[in-house]
């Protein structure tokens, strides 16, 4: 398949980072290249392109500090010079027909249903919806996570990719600007190909309570005024259960 796999990392677990790599590996559809972009120094992409130098046609780029996973995934996309990227984050893994559904190029974005993966069993996490529309997203996440998206390149970069100054709700904003664009063809996998794995480590998307308020302040502030009331309260209350889940 004309893809290519994105897999944004900091570099500090490389048994999970090793463990994604090998769920793109057994893909019955093979991506093409799989670029691992680490976000942080040069030291630290040495070290990786060192533990996962046996992968085959896996390339390792770095942002040269740490500046986010938007600033990795846009910069693995930029680099990208397939027809479609695919993004996986370190520490989630595909299953081995991922891949599969979106081998025929007559798509623009497509969004994959996916497990959350617990300490001794992995439950149905969410299905995207049938049809985009921003209001799937204004007050939960609908089924966009960085790990189901595979999207035309060029309309990636041309839509400016996922926002680095939202160090949360950058998954939802994305959706939602794509899903204002009603010339996009999109493509939904109802089976459940992706595992989210819900781990005590730091993941790449969850942003400290300080970033994720802010974030969600810029996040309300860009999109209030195409909510309802009702909408907006969720929202609302939605922020709040994470605050008190943390």
């Amino acid at each position: 398949m004309d893809v290519t796999a994105i897999i944004p990392t900091r570099g500090d677990r490389l048994s999970m980072l090793h463990e994604a790599l090998k769920s793109v590996s057994r893909q019955s559809i093979r991506a093409q290249h799989t670029l691992v972009v680490v976000d942080g120094t040069e030291a630290i992409q040495r070290s990786v392109s060192e533990h996962i130098s046996h992968f085959p046609n896996v390339s390792v780029v770095t942002t040269a500090e740490c500046q986010g996973v938007s600033v990795a995934r846009n910069l693995g996309a930029a680099l990208a010079k397939t027809r479609y990227i695919a993004f996986l984050d370190d520490d989630d893994l595909w299953l081995p027909d991922h891949l599969a559904p979106f081998a025929n190029d007559d798509f623009d974005l497509g969004l994959s249903a996916f497990w959350k993966q617990g300490q001794d069993k992995c439950v149905h996490e969410k299905t995207p919806p049938a049809v985009l529309h921003p209001r799937r997203f204004f007050v939960t996440n609908g089924g966009c996570r960085g790990s189901n998206l595979v999207v035309r390149t060029d309309l990636f970069l041309a839509q400016g990719g996922f926002d680095p100054h939202l160090k949360a709700f950058n998954d939802v904003d994305f959706a939602i600007r794509m899903s204002r664009n009603t010339a996009i063809r999109y493509r939904r996998n109802r089976k459940r190909t992706v595992v989210f794995r819900n781990h005590s480590g730091a993941r790449l998307s969850r942003a400290s309570m300080g970033l994720y308020e802010e974030a969600a302040n810029r996040f309300f502030e860009r999109y209030s005024i195409s909510m309802s009331s009702i909408e907006r309260d969720r929202f609302r209350e939605w922020v709040a259960r994470v605050k008190q889940i943390s």
